[in-house]
């Protein structure tokens, strides 16, 4: 692999900073509580799923690597245009409603794994023409992760990140006095794959916010209950507040997510498994 020099090392950027935040992935037992809610999300119509879609050349594949692929957003869709997809994700729940939506839509050819992206692939994780990774890249060392999937690729990675480094809404968690620091912006992806050796294509895709479908100030107190626990009176207080002076904005872009779509090439000597 060719690897070029910058003046600054963003892969040990990167590794530092995750350290200095103390970040940890959330349980696979956290997971499995969710799946069975965003299983019912997974066949709905989506602008992201389109867009991420839509950069991937499916007439140069036949395989594709799912990583992290949750209960089947990416891979119920991309099981008809090509003759397997391994679907991978480190919560059974997770993998069981892939399955179960699986076999719903007659979907024959997906073949589920039962790993950790940091698990070691060998003898249970084919190398494939095409590797997706859709919104599951934070990681401890993401060099090292980005350099897995080219591993395990044939023909070309694609893969999202979010941009900004913030799943939350700044302006909530500063109400509630829970900010924490922000995840490494997606500039971190582009200038370790170019330190790496690859040029690779860059593209945007923005989307509706959490609560864009927000129904009432008791479905805000809800959400935010679910996502900061158990809420005093003042904070409910404070949130009805929010609500009132800013739930006209919850579906606009202010409120939304921005996520940048990652897409490159590999040559046939850069895949090898690791």
């Amino acid at each position: 692999m060719n690897h070029r020099q910058l003046p600054i090392d963003f892969a040990q950027c990167y590794r530092t900073y995750m350290q200095e935040i103390q970040y940890q992935e959330m349980p696979a037992e956290a997971w499995d509580q969710r799946a069975a809610n965003m299983s019912r999300h997974a066949l709905l119509p989506s602008a992201y799923t389109d867009a991420f879609l839509k950069q991937i050349d499916f007439d140069q594949i036949t395989t594709v690597l799912d990583v992290g692929c949750g209960p089947g957003t990416l891979a119920l869709k991309m099981a008809p245009k090509v003759h397997k997809v391994y679907a991978l994700d480190y919560s059974q729940g997770m993998l069981d409603c892939l399955m179960d939506n699986a076999c719903k839509l007659g979907l024959t050819n997906i073949m589920p794994i039962h790993l950790t992206k940091n698990e070691s692939w060998t003898s249970h994780v084919p190398v494939c023409d095409a590797v997706v990774c859709s919104r599951a890249g934070l990681d401890h060392d993401l060099a090292a992760l980005l350099q897995k999937f080219t591993a395990y690729a044939r023909h070309s990675v694609y893969f999202s990140y979010l941009v900004g480094g913030r799943f939350d809404i700044a302006a909530i968690s500063a109400l509630m006095k829970k900010t924490k620091p922000a995840f490494p912006d997606y500039i971190y992806v582009m200038n370790i794959l170019y330190q790496l050796g690859f040029d690779p294509e860059l593209s945007f895709v923005s989307i509706p916010g959490r609560l864009f479908d927000c129904q009432n100030s008791e479905d805000f107190l809800l959400r935010m209950q679910q996502q900061y626990g158990d809420l005093s009176s003042e904070q409910e207080q404070l949130l009805r507040q929010f609500y009132q002076q800013n739930h006209t904005l919850f579906a606009t872009l202010e409120f939304g997510m921005k996520w940048a779509l990652f897409k490159w090439c590999v040559s046939d000597s850069q895949a090898v498994a690791v």
